[in-house]
């Protein structure tokens, strides 16, 4: 129905009525346009009527409802022309609060819808794309129905990127910068806990750039060796699991896992350690024996209670004065019966059927502290291997010969170049001397 309102504002005329009543002629029908055309020819005041009908700053008085538009849209999905729309309400709204006597009340205002924009629409559009991107990239696994993006949601997702801008009377948001900046910092923190998923994710930043057009950049964050196995970051973090569940060998200086659920048993070896020090620095050498001290140090601790432990104290003093007693006898050697004794009598002092001996748990005790010094042993072997390839540099810059009449020959950055290289390479054989035990 379209309804005129002239410009005395006290008579509105229908159209619609008169059509459905069949009662009109070309004169009432021009007689009716008039106003609209006077409008049209400026001679009534925009403001005075359109501006006046169109005028959204009611909407100030009514903030709960813009705020439950943004948080409703991802599953209302609305036409991109119904955003603008919004926008412009939202707009008359800040320009309403210029008229306040307050203070910046106008940037507060729009500092907070552009907050609810945040908040309510462009992060969970974020967490969509990011899910979308996750099930493309595993589609060789079943992935669940429900998992999935319609595919209305999905034609939606591509709309805002393709028209990404969201203008809030003189401020623009753009949803696609957005997107890519929150999807590149999710990307990179993922990637640098989980170096080995760093491909899973690199195929999810090209699909971005092919499904929604977006240009992510590379976290440039080093990739794993294939033959990598088990990275020291991680051991570090779980030392004392680590030193229970693998054994360890002092000739190969190599770790294998005790038992596994699994058909394959993990190794650990010194070339790994290398695999990841190039992968992390140098640096994760000292940190490992910072670690390992402050392990060591707290089995200590339960090596000296252990052996102030009455009992135990008991029996060691007698086997100690027995031995002293009949040195000459048993000419310094001590006797494996009184061992063995010495082991059942230990093995009397458990607490309860089934649990480990006294000493089953100072052997396992021991057996913990020894691995905890390999593996810093092993450590500082890879550090070792890792500084020992840079020599390679020293002879290449050596090779290198440039006389006077060469002039400015490119061959003088690439020998400044190596001996940066070999300088640094100097310091990291260095480094490894003095951290090393």
């Amino acid at each position: 129905m379209l309804q005129l309102i002239p410009s005395n504002c006290c008579t509105t005329f229908s159209i619609s009525s008169l059509v459905k009543a069949d009662n009109y002629d070309g004169a009432t029908f021009i007689e009716l346009l008039t106003p609209l055309l006077s409008v049209q020819n400026n001679q009534i005041p925009r403001h005075e009527n359109f501006h006046g009908v169109t005028d959204c700053s009611f909407l100030l008085f009514h903030r709960d409802l813009l705020h439950i538009y943004w948080d409703t849209i991802l599953d209302r999905v609305p036409t991109r022309q119904s955003i603008d729309k919004f926008t412009m309400a939202i707009s008359d709204c800040i320009r309403y609060t210029e008229k306040s006597r307050k203070p910046n009340q106008m940037n507060r205002f729009r500092d907070e819808m552009i907050e609810s924009v945040k908040k309510g629409f462009l992060t969970p559009l974020c967490a969509a794309i990011e899910n979308d991107l996750r099930v493309l990239s595993h589609q060789h696994l079943v992935v669940n129905e429900r998992d999935k993006s319609p595919q209305e949601n999905l034609d939606f997702y591509k709309k805002i990127m393709s028209e990404p801008e969201i203008r809030l009377y003189g401020l623009v948001l753009d949803a696609k910068d957005f997107v890519s900046c929150n999807l590149q910092k999710t990307f990179y923190d993922l990637t640098a806990v989980t170096l080995h998923d760093r491909h899973a994710y690199s195929k999810m930043a090209m699909l971005a750039k092919q499904r929604y057009g977006l240009d992510l950049i590379d976290g440039m964050l080093p990739n794993c060796c294939i033959g990598q196995s088990l990275d020291v970051v991680k051991v570090m973090r779980s030392l004392g699991e680590f030193v229970s569940d693998f054994n360890y060998c002092l000739n190969q200086q190599l770790f294998i896992e005790k038992t596994s659920p699994n058909r394959s048993l993990r190794v650990l070896t010194a070339e790994h350690m290398a695999d990841s020090m190039r992968t992390h620095g140098l640096g994760v050498l000292n940190t490992s024996v910072n670690v390992t001290y402050q392990f060591l140090r707290s089995k200590f601790a339960v090596f000296n209670q252990f052996l102030r432990d009455e009992h135990i104290h008991a029996q060691l003093q007698k086997d100690i004065r027995y031995f002293r007693e009949n040195l000459e006898a048993l000419k310094k050697l001590y006797p494996p019966k009184r061992a063995e004794h010495f082991n059942k009598a230990f093995s009397q002092l458990t607490s309860q059927e089934g649990e480990p001996t006294y000493m089953d748990r100072f052997r396992m005790l021991v057996t913990q502290m020894g691995n905890a010094l390999g593996f810093v042993r092993s450590m500082s072997s890879g550090a070792a291997a890792v500084a020992s390839q840079m020599k390679a540099y020293d002879t290449i810059v050596d090779d290198i010969v440039i006389s006077e009449s060469d002039g400015d020959t490119p061959l003088q950055p690439l020998k400044e170049l190596l001996t940066d290289l070999r300088d640094q390479a100097n310091k990291n054989r260095d480094f490894t001397k003095a951290s090393s035990f």
